[in-house]
């Protein structure tokens, strides 16, 4: 089974970003940056964005071509790649269209879809989130919960915009 270890401490400022844009009713998406060995993607650097770059609406989340290539550029001098998007969702957590046709596939990525903005105690219930696994084809398949590991280890924080990158 492939799984998926995120520190903590990763999964808290993931948490809170996606809180903060929620509270204006908007969706809000970071990344998991790490490396994968024997089935299990460990994620090391922890992504979030900002503007310029992206675009945050009520039902949108866009992120332009040039943040796009500066999360490229940042995955190239980490030596990392994206193992995980982790996305908010105004009520429950699924896997949209949107989400199966415009986020990263790439095999192996893992997409996690939290429920309610972020906002309610129970969105931050592991067990209320959507997991979904990119196959080898592209589609996205349903996982569980259970797939992310929450651990104690340690995580970079760096935000992205269309400018670069710099540690939190």
């Amino acid at each position: 089974m492939t799984a998926l270890c995120l520190p903590r401490v990763g999964l808290d400022a993931v948490m809170h970003d996606l809180e903060s844009f929620g509270r204006d009713g908007t969706e809000s998406i970071a990344f998991g940056l790490g490396r994968r060995q024997d089935g299990v993607a460990t994620v090391m650097s922890v992504v979030l964005a900002e503007e310029p770059g992206i675009t945050r609406r009520f039902g949108l989340l866009r992120l332009s071509e040039r943040w796009m290539l500066k999360l490229t550029e940042l995955c190239e001098s980490l030596e990392q790649a994206v193992v995980m998007q982790f996305h908010s969702h105004p009520e429950e957590a699924w896997h949209s269209d949107t989400d199966d046709h415009h986020l990263f596939h790439a095999p192996g990525i893992f997409s996690v879809v939290v429920p309610d903005f972020a906002q309610s105690a129970a969105a931050r219930d592991q067990s209320a989130w959507a997991v979904y696994r990119c196959a080898n084809g592209g589609a996205f398949e349903a996982s569980t919960p259970t797939a992310v590991d929450v651990t104690d280890g340690d995580a970079s924080l760096i935000i992205v915009s269309e400018d670069g990158w710099r540690h939190a």
